[in-house]
């Protein structure tokens, strides 16, 4: 066993939660995978990626390296490189991918983490689904009453 040099990628707290936690068990999180297997800027790569690779379940595909990317990440961790090896052989199989095509979709989802666009798609996403939401929260706390409430959200419209 070996542990692992590679540092863990950095999150960014996004509507009071770490990025990483909107993931493909969420909303959010299949919202971001669905626009990245069509095509946002900055990860052109990727909707490249499922146009030359026919892939029955992108989103699956993408959610699984990227699980692998950023989720599945222990600080200083030890690993057994036979069985790591084993185990994207498997993953890569159930996908649909050789383990070379696979190996360099993890590559290209590690890129556009590092780059910050995935956490841009995140925020994005989060923006379109509770901004307003959030907004009448913090005003509803604030002691603001329904009429400043709704000048405010017309405000922002």
């Amino acid at each position: 066993m070996t542990q692992v040099e590679k540092p863990i990628p950095p999150s960014t707290i996004l509507f009071d939660l770490p990025s990483y936690c909107y993931d493909i068990h969420t909303r959010v999180g299949l919202q971001v995978l669905q626009q990245l297997v069509r095509g946002v800027a900055g990860a052109e790569g990727i909707k490249n990626f499922f146009a030359e690779n026919k892939i029955k379940d992108a989103r699956r595909a993408l959610g699984a390296a990227l699980f692998l990317v950023e989720g599945a990440r222990i600080e200083g961790e030890l690993v057994y490189e036979p069985l790591c090896s084993l185990e994207q052989r498997v993953v890569a199989h159930q996908i649909g991918l050789p383990l070379e095509k696979w190996n360099h979709l993890r590559f290209l989802v590690e890129r556009v983490l590092r780059d910050g666009v995935l956490d841009r798609v995140r925020e994005e996403i989060l923006q379109g689904y509770y901004a307003q939401e959030k907004l009448q929260f913090d005003c509803t706390e604030s002691g603001l009453g329904p009429t400043e409430r709704r000048l405010i959200s017309d405000a922002t419209n």
